[in-house]
């Protein structure tokens, strides 16, 4: 039986990133005051989910939604680059569907 990966997210779009620069982006948010912003990335055939923001510091939670309307959520911590906070995560198809992206 095939799996698609196709879910319900929330997570990921920061700037200044130069990876981030080669992919394309599938979705994004930022929210009406700036604060953060959330995007779903595709880069060489790979999901990735960034959230970046100047005004939340410490952990997130991250859940994802199968087609099958199972859900996995984990919980994060925002890495500190520069003048934001931000995080990446990968998206799998299989198994635990979130990763972390090193």
């Amino acid at each position: 039986m095939t799996v698609l990966c196709a879910v319900a997210i929330s997570v990921g779009f920061g700037t200044g990133d130069p990876a981030a620069a080669q992919a394309s982006v599938v979705d994004s948010y930022c929210h009406p005051t700036g604060d953060y912003c959330t995007g779903v990335l595709k880069q060489k055939q790979r999901i990735k989910l960034k959230i970046a923001t100047f005004s939340f510091r410490g952990s997130y939670g991250l859940c994802v939604r199968t087609p099958r309307r199972r859900t996995f959520c984990h919980h994060f911590h925002l890495q500190h680059r520069g003048d934001i906070y931000k995080d990446v995560r990968r998206l799998r198809c299989r198994g635990t569907p979130v990763q972390s992206v090193s």
